[in-house]
């Protein structure tokens, strides 16, 4: 997981060549928060609001809302001494505030990701089957590495917080819900 290379790891790409092209990477943790960033945002959001990510990408509020998660996993990343990688051709780190007057110039490069997609995150399925999520092992990384580094992870922990909320009470929540973060929306610099 440290990323180091060594005799083990070339003979296991060695054996993987042979189904197809292998290629070992060592930034490991980026790799892992770079696609903790993809699914905290509209997972995330998905299953606060019992909303598909185009309900959530059509919402203004909602949209505002994934720009500071996203923007938490990318302080939270780096917090904790590691850089996102490039994935599907995009560069994530692009997503980072200086403040929430940068939201509006990020709005593109969503839409250029999520745009095409009208999924319903797996963690809502789950929660309409009345299941648990894996919100903790989500949305939840993010607040636990916060926590660690000394981030403050809020619009992470109200995911967090509405996810499990609607696991207690074995259903869903609605997009009504997205007024519980007026208060983190206006405190947000």
């Amino acid at each position: 997981i440290d990323g180091s290379l060594n005799p083990r790891l070339e003979k296991v790409k060695e054996v993987l060549s042979a189904a197809g092209g292998t290629v070992i990477l060592t930034n490991l943790m980026g790799i892992r928060y770079t696609k903790l960033l993809m699914n905290s945002t509209f997972s995330g959001m998905s299953a606060a609001l019992n909303a598909n990510f185009s309900e959530v990408l059509a919402d203004p509020k909602a949209m505002v809302c994934v720009a500071h998660i996203a923007d938490e996993v990318i302080k939270v990343c780096r917090g904790l001494g590691y850089r996102m990688v490039e994935m599907q051709g995009v560069d994530f780190e692009f997503l980072e505030l200086d403040s929430k007057a940068d939201i509006p110039s990020k709005m593109g490069m969503y839409k250029q990701v999520w745009g095409r997609h009208n999924n319903r995150a797996s963690m809502l399925q789950d929660l309409e089957k009345g299941k648990k999520t894996e919100i903790d092992y989500i949305n939840g990384v993010v607040c636990r590495g916060g926590q660690k580094c000394g981030i403050d992870t809020p619009f992470n922990d109200k995911v967090v917080e509405l996810v499990k909320e609607a696991e207690a009470k074995g259903g869903v929540n609605d997009f009504s819900y997205l007024e519980r973060f007026n208060d983190i929306i206006e405190s947000a610099k």
